[in-house]
């Protein structure tokens, strides 16, 4: 396999995931009234939902074992919480 197809699939996975959380995201934000945004958190707020620490949160999100987050922002990644909450209870 080409070094180029390889890092196509991978973008196209990235693109995907990007996709399913903009469609996580409206549909969050589809019922709320328009001027309420849905709760976010950050791994300092899932270490306190779920017990586990930031450090193995971040070790966690590197394997891909924490659903993906929202949004990446320069302070760090958020999710919604009601994914997390979710996440948490399947666990």
């Amino acid at each position: 396999m080409s070094t180029t197809a390889t890092r196509l699939r991978r973008v196209r996975r990235e693109l995907d995931e990007i996709g399913e959380s903009v469609e996580r995201l409206a549909a969050a934000v589809e019922h709320e009234p328009a001027s309420a945004i849905p709760p976010l958190v950050s791994l300092t707020e899932i270490a306190e939902i779920t017990g586990i620490k930031p450090s193995t949160l971040r070790t966690m999100r590197v394997r891909t074992q924490l659903p993906t987050p929202i949004a990446e922002l320069a302070v760090g990644p958020i999710w919604l919480k009601s994914d997390i909450k979710r996440w948490a209870a399947k666990r």
